[in-house]
């Protein structure tokens, strides 16, 4: 059982994301993932 929630806001090619995930498998935990990535559309072609 988990319970997740994520952001991402998109500038042009760049993406900055947060997803916070809390849970309990064998004992309760919390984890935090704080993420920017970058996309390239190396098949456009116009």
């Amino acid at each position: 059982m988990s319970l997740k929630t994520k952001l991402s806001y998109v500038i042009s090619n760049w993406e900055i994301g947060a997803m916070l995930q809390h849970g309990l498998s064998d004992y309760p935990y919390t984890q935090l993932r704080i993420g920017i990535s970058y996309s390239i559309d190396i098949l456009n072609r116009e």
